[in-house]
């Protein structure tokens, strides 16, 4: 689930995308209309867990695993578990600001936002491929797709949302020296043309000694990661 989940693995406690189901014992729902038993987690949590143990994660200590998708978020696994932090927030990483005036990193790399200052800038540069799409029919893969093929202004906007992205990974960086960083979610179908400014913009801000032990990585398991991860831990709970 897109959402923070009690410690009793039952609870959705809060959703800002599925805000109906937040204090819903979501477990007890789903028991009513099946006899099979139930285990709920974060999705963040899920796919990082994946990453770890099958993906670009496999070997390393200590992670970070970041998605950018319908949302932003985040998860840790210190010492070969989750770590949740005190009260189990841990890990909300799109609430990092990143820019003036308060603009936290969802406000900017979530898909909605990215296609929302896509659309607001495409028409200042008629040559984009972009132009053309029809008002609401714009997505991220198109965006992506766009700027594989070579169109320069999608190219700047995968640019740009790196560079913000970037600026949230210096900080994780520069506070825990986290082995590695490992980004997923929908964005990253772009591969390197979004990784590597990811990685520029964490190497401007970051400490450097911290920066050069760690690595930033691309996950390996994609739309996947957070359904093996559930299936994973739901075979631990």
């Amino acid at each position: 689930m897109p959402a923070l989940v009690g410690p009793g693995r039952r609870v959705v406690e809060y959703s800002t995308h599925i805000a109906e189901l937040s204090g819903l014992d979501l477990a007890a729902a789903l028991r009513a209309k099946s006899d099979a038993a139930f285990s709920i987690f974060n999705d963040a949590n899920a796919a990082a867990w994946a990453e770890y143990k099958t993906g670009a994660g496999v070997g390393a200590g200590d992670i970070f695993y970041a998605t950018l998708g319908t949302g932003v978020g985040g998860a840790f696994i210190l010492k070969g578990e989750i770590w949740m932090g005190h009260g189990g927030y841990a890990g909300e990483f799109g609430y990092v600001p990143v820019r003036e005036g308060g603009d936290r990193l969802e406000d900017i790399a979530s898909s909605a936002n990215i296609i929302r200052r896509t659309r607001s800038r495409v028409n200042q540069d008629s040559t984009s491929s972009l132009a053309d799409v029809p008002e609401g029919e714009l997505t991220i893969s198109m965006i992506v797709e766009a700027a594989k093929a070579g169109d320069d202004f999608s190219q700047l906007m995968l640019d740009r949302t790196g560079n913000y992205v970037g600026i949230a990974v210096a900080s994780v960086i520069n506070l825990l020296n986290i082995e590695r960083v490992i980004i997923g979610g929908a964005i990253m179908e772009a591969g390197e043309l979004i990784l590597e400014p990811i990685i520029e913009s964490a190497r401007k801000r970051s400490f450097l000694p911290a920066f050069e032990t760690t690595q930033i990585l691309q996950g390996e398991l994609g739309a996947n990661a957070a359904a093996i991860g559930a299936a994973m831990l739901a075979g631990m709970a």
